[in-house]
Protein backbone atom coordinates (compact mmCIF):
# COMPACT_ATOMS: atom_id res chain seq x y z
CA UNK A 1 0.00 0.00 0.00
CA UNK A 2 1.13 3.71 -0.45
CA UNK A 3 1.88 5.76 2.40
CA UNK A 4 -0.56 8.23 3.47
CA UNK A 5 -0.15 11.77 1.80
CA UNK A 6 1.22 14.18 4.91
CA UNK A 7 -1.70 16.85 6.11
CA UNK A 8 -1.88 20.01 3.99
CA UNK A 9 -2.73 23.13 5.99
CA UNK A 10 -5.47 25.03 5.53
CA UNK A 11 -3.63 27.51 3.09
CA UNK A 12 -4.51 25.78 0.09
CA UNK A 13 -3.31 22.79 -2.09
CA UNK A 14 -0.05 24.90 -2.87
CA UNK A 15 0.81 24.83 1.34
CA UNK A 16 3.35 22.95 2.55
CA UNK A 17 2.94 20.12 4.40
CA UNK A 18 2.22 20.63 8.22
CA UNK A 19 4.80 18.70 9.09
CA UNK A 20 7.41 20.70 7.23
CA UNK A 21 5.86 24.05 8.05
CA UNK A 22 6.77 23.22 11.91
CA UNK A 23 9.87 25.44 13.32
CA UNK A 24 12.52 22.80 14.06
CA UNK A 25 14.40 25.05 16.18
CA UNK A 26 13.06 23.55 19.56
CA UNK A 27 14.99 20.30 18.01
CA UNK A 28 18.08 21.55 17.78
CA UNK A 29 18.11 23.00 21.61
CA UNK A 30 18.04 19.10 22.20
CA UNK A 31 14.24 19.03 23.47
CA UNK A 32 13.08 15.77 24.97
CA UNK A 33 9.25 16.26 23.85
CA UNK A 34 9.76 12.91 22.38
CA UNK A 35 8.92 14.80 18.59
CA UNK A 36 5.33 15.50 19.90
CA UNK A 37 3.34 17.80 17.53
CA UNK A 38 1.26 18.99 20.89
CA UNK A 39 2.60 22.65 21.01
CA UNK A 40 3.03 23.09 17.14
CA UNK A 41 -0.94 22.00 16.88
CA UNK A 42 -1.98 24.78 19.88
CA UNK A 43 0.10 27.59 18.34
CA UNK A 44 -1.32 26.81 14.77
CA UNK A 45 -4.80 27.23 16.18
CA UNK A 46 -4.06 30.61 18.32
CA UNK A 47 -2.37 32.21 15.25
CA UNK A 48 -5.12 30.92 12.51
CA UNK A 49 -6.28 34.55 11.42
CA UNK A 50 -3.46 36.90 11.54
CA UNK A 51 -5.39 40.41 10.17
CA UNK A 52 -8.48 40.80 12.28
CA UNK A 53 -11.41 43.00 11.12
CA UNK A 54 -11.67 46.64 12.31
CA UNK A 55 -14.90 47.58 13.37
CA UNK A 56 -15.79 50.58 11.22
CA UNK A 57 -15.30 47.74 8.49
CA UNK A 58 -17.67 45.25 10.25
CA UNK A 59 -20.30 48.06 10.87
CA UNK A 60 -20.13 48.54 6.93
CA UNK A 61 -20.34 45.08 6.22
CA UNK A 62 -23.31 44.05 8.71
CA UNK A 63 -24.73 46.65 7.28
CA UNK A 64 -24.91 46.57 4.00
CA UNK A 65 -26.11 42.35 4.98
CA UNK A 66 -29.13 43.49 6.60
CA UNK A 67 -29.76 45.66 4.03
CA UNK A 68 -30.06 43.56 1.49
CA UNK A 69 -31.81 40.91 3.17
CA UNK A 70 -34.58 43.81 4.13
CA UNK A 71 -34.12 44.59 0.21
CA UNK A 72 -33.31 46.81 -1.88
CA UNK A 73 -34.86 48.80 -4.90
CA UNK A 74 -33.37 47.72 -8.38
CA UNK A 75 -32.74 49.99 -11.58
CA UNK A 76 -36.55 49.54 -12.36
CA UNK A 77 -37.64 50.44 -8.74
CA UNK A 78 -38.60 46.85 -7.88
CA UNK A 79 -37.55 45.53 -4.20
CA UNK A 80 -35.62 42.38 -4.50
CA UNK A 81 -34.86 40.58 -1.24
CA UNK A 82 -32.00 37.90 -0.47
CA UNK A 83 -31.60 35.24 2.16
CA UNK A 84 -29.13 36.24 5.02
CA UNK A 85 -27.10 33.65 2.87
CA UNK A 86 -27.27 34.50 -0.39
CA UNK A 87 -26.59 37.89 1.16
CA UNK A 88 -24.02 36.81 3.42
CA UNK A 89 -22.17 36.01 -0.28
CA UNK A 90 -22.82 39.16 -1.77
CA UNK A 91 -21.06 41.10 0.88
CA UNK A 92 -18.31 38.32 1.14
CA UNK A 93 -18.12 37.09 4.60
CA UNK A 94 -19.23 34.18 6.11
CA UNK A 95 -22.81 34.20 7.63
CA UNK A 96 -22.23 32.77 10.64
CA UNK A 97 -19.46 35.49 11.04
CA UNK A 98 -21.82 38.44 10.21
CA UNK A 99 -24.41 36.85 12.69
CA UNK A 100 -21.38 36.95 15.38
CA UNK A 101 -20.79 40.62 14.51
CA UNK A 102 -24.20 41.98 14.62
CA UNK A 103 -24.48 40.25 17.83
CA UNK A 104 -21.56 41.86 19.22
CA UNK A 105 -22.43 45.61 18.03
CA UNK A 106 -25.93 44.93 19.21
CA UNK A 107 -24.38 43.92 23.13
CA UNK A 108 -21.99 46.71 22.13
CA UNK A 109 -25.08 49.35 22.08
CA UNK A 110 -26.97 48.49 25.06
CA UNK A 111 -23.69 48.20 27.26
CA UNK A 112 -22.92 52.12 25.96
CA UNK A 113 -19.83 51.17 23.87
CA UNK A 114 -18.26 54.48 22.28
CA UNK A 115 -18.00 53.39 18.59
CA UNK A 116 -16.85 56.42 16.82
CA UNK A 117 -13.76 56.75 19.48
CA UNK A 118 -13.07 53.32 18.76
CA UNK A 119 -13.97 52.81 14.88
CA UNK A 120 -10.18 52.37 13.68
CA UNK A 121 -9.98 49.61 16.46
CA UNK A 122 -9.80 45.76 16.23
CA UNK A 123 -13.38 44.04 16.40
CA UNK A 124 -11.59 42.16 19.89
CA UNK A 125 -11.55 45.12 21.37
CA UNK A 126 -15.58 45.38 21.31
CA UNK A 127 -15.51 41.90 21.76
CA UNK A 128 -13.27 42.44 25.22
CA UNK A 129 -15.57 45.13 26.24
CA UNK A 130 -18.83 43.14 26.26
CA UNK A 131 -17.91 40.05 28.17
CA UNK A 132 -16.76 42.22 30.51
CA UNK A 133 -19.65 43.95 30.75
CA UNK A 134 -21.50 40.88 30.47
CA UNK A 135 -19.48 39.57 33.47
CA UNK A 136 -20.41 43.00 35.39
CA UNK A 137 -23.87 42.23 34.90
CA UNK A 138 -23.98 38.15 35.96
CA UNK A 139 -22.10 39.69 39.02
CA UNK A 140 -24.80 42.29 39.90
CA UNK A 141 -27.10 39.26 39.33
CA UNK A 142 -26.12 36.82 41.25
CA UNK A 143 -25.10 39.38 44.16
CA UNK A 144 -29.21 40.52 44.22
CA UNK A 145 -29.67 36.71 44.23
CA UNK A 146 -27.66 36.11 47.05
CA UNK A 147 -29.21 39.28 48.60
CA UNK A 148 -32.47 37.73 48.24
CA UNK A 149 -31.97 34.04 49.81
CA UNK A 150 -31.84 35.37 53.67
Amino acid sequence: PAPAPAPVSQDGPSAKPLGEAMDNSSEDKGSNNGGSNQEFWSTAKANRRTKERKISFVIEKVSMWRKLYNGIQDNQGKIVRYSLEDAAKKVGISKKSLDDYLLQLRYGKKYGFDFNEHKEAKIGILRAFVKKCKQEEKGKQKGRADDNSD
